[in-house]
């Protein structure tokens, strides 16, 4: 069986709040509250987690799993990405892991033959959410991935 794993943050459960906006001027993304027909919040290597505002962050109540690929690069740094978000949930409600093996892009789908081609021809540079290292890694990562979710909404942290 195939478990299609997803990132759920952004679909339902943040929303722009009035007013709020950071040092220079932008608005931060605050929390409905409250968010109850959530169980549980999976994070795969999230981007742009600062754009959260902390408070709205620390009175999170949803048991949260936040996901770190440990081989992101420069790019998308783990402790000012997924690190951010991990520091400003709170911990009693929060789980905080890395994928030493995943690249940020490992969380998806595994490629077709053929895709980083297609991807390079279409748009130059876009091959790269197919390249994780070597070959096998990503079905790899997903089967880890898996595990984790599932011992986490096993036994979600209170």
């Amino acid at each position: 069986m195939r478990l299609l794993l997803c990132l759920v943050l952004l679909a339902g459960m943040f929303a722009t709040s009035a007013g709020a906006t950071d040092a220079v001027g932008f608005r931060r993304l605050r929390i409905n509250d409250p968010v109850r027909p959530l169980g549980a919040v999976i994070a795969l290597d999230l981007g742009l987690a600062r754009g959260f505002d902390p408070d709205s962050l620390a009175h999170f109540t949803v048991p949260v799993l936040v996901i770190a690929a440990g081989n992101s690069g420069e790019n998308i740094p783990a402790a000012m990405e997924s690190g951010y978000l991990a520091a400003h949930l709170p911990k009693s409600t929060t789980r905080f892991v890395t994928a030493s093996r995943a690249a940020h892009f490992s969380f998806l789908p595994l490629c077709k033959p053929g895709a980083v081609a297609l991807l390079e021809t279409d748009k130059p540079g876009d091959g790269m959410v197919c390249r994780d290292g070597e070959e096998g890694r990503r079905a790899g990562v997903h089967q880890e991935t898996i595990a984790e979710v599932i011992r986490f909404l096993a036994a979600p942290p209170n």
